[in-house]
């Protein structure tokens, strides 16, 4: 099984502290990790993505923006993941 994280982020030469904190712990959770940039539509570019990622039935495709902070150790984070 494969943990994906799609992140839409406005400028992706301009990344904010919050969005490198979110990355970098994503990657300590290893998830393959995914920044779009410049999309007109949120929907469109999540679409777009897992079109191209193309994970298999028990993968786990995560769909975030890039201001958010998870509160989690990345033990308890994937855990949870994987019982969801």
């Amino acid at each position: 099984m494969n943990i994906h994280a799609v992140i839409c982020t406005r400028d992706r030469n301009n990344v904010s502290p919050t969005t490198n904190k979110l990355v970098s712990f994503l990657c300590a959770c290893n998830i393959k990790v995914y920044i779009l940039s410049g999309a007109k539509s949120l929907f469109l570019a999540y679409e777009g993505a897992f079109d191209k990622i193309n994970p298999n039935p028990e993968d786990i495709t995560i769909f975030c923006h890039d201001d958010i902070e998870i509160r989690e150790n990345p033990e308890e984070f994937v855990s949870k993941l994987k019982e969801s």
